[in-house]
């Protein structure tokens, strides 16, 4: 092994690394939410609902959430404004609490992309993900 393809490895594992992270904190922060509901009994959910959470997180599974929830558009419109000026689809998850349909995601991106809310920065490549920049109001 060249130390070209080394440092392809190596910027390959870092990257993967930091995509395992954000996994992590996403569940950690459905975990909390999921708490927060249970003390302010707003949505109804039970002890065993924030169990099943932390243990499918825990093995790396999504947690799981309604059908209905995943596949709205809406959700995620509802949202953007919390989203940062740049950002991918790991700052949606986490600001939602649960992975959307890809085909939700891609309706939600062209919906913005056509009403001039959002460019793309950078596109997808290999691991890493498509990059979108809000536009300022009017542009």
């Amino acid at each position: 092994m060249n130390t070209e393809e080394y440092e392809r490895h190596r910027r390959l594992l870092d990257e993967q690394l930091r995509a395992d992270l954000e996994l992590i904190r996403a569940g950690h922060e459905a975990r909390l939410r999921a708490l927060d509901a249970l003390r302010d009994g707003s949505r109804g959910e039970t002890l065993a609902t924030l169990e099943t959470q932390t243990a499918e997180t825990q093995t790396g599974a999504a947690p799981a959430v309604p059908a209905v929830q995943g596949s709205n558009v809406h959700d995620i419109l509802d949202v953007f404004p919390q989203l940062p000026e740049v950002f991918d689809k790991a700052d949606v998850v986490r600001i939602l609490g649960y992975v959307p349909h890809r085909a939700t995601l891609n309706r939600a991106w062209d919906h913005l992309l056509q009403k001039g809310k959002i460019v793309m920065a950078h596109h997808s490549q290999g691991r890493r993900p498509t990059i979108y920049r809000k536009l300022p109001q009017g542009e």
